[in-house]
């Protein structure tokens, strides 16, 4: 349908945003109603040393801010909800953004208010920052199944893993100088896949091989006893709604073990094409460094290199039915490809070199994984399809460089029925019919006059 649409642009070529376009009706908040399973996975979002009169480090206040838990709410049909998640919490639900619903928490000791990224079907929702304190989260939540066999996960089922210390334990002399710190090589991540058939057994190979039984299934809470190479372990993953994403998070602090992780498994779709991925999607960024202690001639840790490579946080992210894409608010680009099993590769050019970014999707295709070892640390990419916008209004992720060579290159996220077109008031438009279906147009950056763009559909 052609509908109203209006973008603009100013002399500098700042970025432009809106189209028109088809949209879906969003998900409300209705459809979040049922039991919520929970798991929250925390790190510090700093370290700060603490240092002597000779610059050696003697305390790390953040050492021991590493921690993971599980709990479920029950969210009601007007968006109240009250639970365990495992402190007592209340609170109020309301739609954001789109692809967005805000936790409004009740009392005054929490951190108010939490933006949630979720999924098109309400059944998925996570969240990423700091959220009060010192700490950063990564929140996720899994709207339960009514009722579930375990013959419903039958299927491939991708595995990642995101991995750190449970705790940093500072080794100290004498004199109270930190001279080692355990747990820097616990920073880490996983890949892996699964087969699981209908009668519950499973067998796959994630850092080693491993056989297993699902025991039991109910609100949302898969029970599995696993076997690998040297030990048999009862393990419990929540699932969602839709049977095709589960979620663990686990952990030990022994003397000879220090980790936790949080592990996310998704049902591979049957098949995959790169324009099935086309639309808008919230994606959560969730950032560890790879830290490397610095020592005196004397053996004494003076510094620690990466530790300000922690973060996170959440942008929108457009992708156009060829796979071209555009993280909005973190001037990322790229292309997707489909591959096999529900693989979905990132190209992306980043300030050093280009990355191959492998994201796995669930099957129903509205939820995309990616964790990966970078030479800086370690990234969990979660990406969430979107309700679209409502109303006549759709993101093309609409955007322009600034002007390189005597040229400027426009930049949307591309579909097969639309154009891009050129106004110079806002009033009267020529639609670029060379740019049907494409996702890029350049030229002279000395044309006269300022210059509006949009992307449209065509009139017939």
């Amino acid at each position: 349908m052609n509908g109203i649409s209006f973008c603009f642009s100013r002399l500098g070529w700042l970025c432009l945003t809106v189209s028109a376009g088809t949209v879906a009706t969003a998900a409300g908040l209705n459809d979040f109603a049922g039991t919520w399973n929970v798991a929250n996975f925390s790190i510090p979002s700093q370290l700060t040393l603490q240092k002597d009169q000779n610059g050696v480090v003697v305390n790390i206040p953040e050492a021991m801010n590493f921690g993971y838990s599980t709990g479920a709410l029950a969210v009601q049909s007007n968006g109240t909800f009250a639970g365990n998640v495992p402190d007592p919490i209340s609170g109020t639900a309301v739609p954001g953004a789109p692809g967005v619903v805000v936790l409004n928490l009740d009392g005054t000791n929490g951190p108010g208010a939490i933006a949630f990224n979720a999924n098109a079907a309400a059944d998925f929702m996570a969240a990423g920052g700091v959220f009060g304190g010192s700490s950063q989260d990564l929140i996720l939540a899994l709207r339960a199944p009514t009722a579930i066999a375990p013959a419903e996960l039958a299927g491939w089922w991708n595995m990642q893993g995101f991995q750190t210390p449970a705790q940093l334990v500072l080794e100290k002399n004498s004199s109270n100088r930190v001279v080692n710190i355990q747990g820097l090589g616990q920073f880490q991540t996983m890949a892996g896949a699964m087969s699981l058939l209908a009668n519950g057994t499973f067998s796959g190979n994630m850092e080693g091989p491993f056989t297993g039984t699902v025991t039991s299934a109910t609100n949302g809470a898969i029970n599995i006893t696993v076997q690998d190479q040297s030990s048999t372990n009862a393990r419990t993953l929540f699932v969602n709604a839709g049977k095709d994403l589960m979620v663990l998070v686990e952990g030990a602090f022994s003397p000879n073990d220090n980790y936790q992780d949080v592990l996310i498994f998704s049902k591979a779709p049957a098949r995959l094409a790169t324009s099935e991925a086309a639309g808008p999607w919230r994606v959560i960024t969730y950032d560890a460094p790879q830290l490397t202690p610095i020592s005196n001639p004397n053996g004494l840790v003076v510094d620690l290199n990466g530790r300000d490579g922690f973060g996170a946080y959440a942008n929108p992210l457009v992708i156009g039915s060829d796979g071209y894409f555009w993280v909005q608010g973190d001037a990322g680009q790229g292309v997707f490809s489909a591959g096999a099993n529900g693989l979905l590769t990132a190209s992306v050019q980043d300030a050093a070199d280009l990355l191959a970014l492998p994201f796995y999707a669930n099957a129903a295709k509205n939820i995309m994984t990616s964790i990966t070892t970078r030479s800086w640390g370690t990234e969990l990419l979660l990406a969430t399809r979107a309700a679209a916008w409502p109303g006549p209004l759709q993101n093309f992720a609409l955007a322009a460089s600034t002007p390189a060579n005597g040229m400027i290159t426009i930049a949307w996220a591309a579909a097969p029925d639309r154009a891009l077109q050129v106004s110079t008031d806002l009033i009267t438009g020529e639609t670029l019919t060379n740019t049907l279906g494409q996702h890029s147009y350049s030229e002279p950056a000395t044309n006269a006059g300022p210059r509006q763009f949009r992307v449209r559909q065509p009139a017939p």
